[in-house]
């Protein structure tokens, strides 16, 4: 695993776990799996600019690479407390505005995720205080 330890290189890991993600296809109107690994959220401690990142388990390639911005509003999936959806620019493929969902093995994990992502857009230097 020392391939994947090269984005990690200057950044905190803030948030880690085991996540499923889907990206939302407007043509056919459904989700399709984008990939599925560690899901991180990564603090650069020189700006205190957090991003996420999710590499593919056994491929490696890197299938999220977003900044957490104050504009990211995530919604929790309606009676699904395991599911987040957001709207962001993904700079992982093309730079492209992307709708996000991801799904966590447990409850209590996607509460943690959601807990880090308002900290960390709380924390970004652009937002308003």
């Amino acid at each position: 695993m020392e391939s994947c330890s090269v984005i990690v290189i200057g950044f905190q890991v803030v948030f880690i776990a085991r996540a499923k993600l889907f990206r939302f296809v407007k043509e056919t109107k459904e989700n399709r799996e984008r990939g599925a690994g560690d899901l991180k959220i990564l603090r650069n401690p020189k700006t205190n600019c957090h991003r996420v990142v999710l590499r593919r388990e056994q491929v490696h390639k890197v299938c999220a690479n977003f900044a957490i911005l104050p504009s990211i509003k995530l919604n929790e999936k309606r009676k699904m407390p395991v599911v987040w959806n957001w709207i962001c620019r993904d700079q992982s493929l093309l730079n492209a505005q992307e709708f996000f969902t991801t799904k966590f093995k447990v409850a209590e994990i996607a509460k943690e995720f959601h807990d880090k992502f308002i900290a960390a857009a709380a924390s970004h230097p652009k937002a308003s205080k």
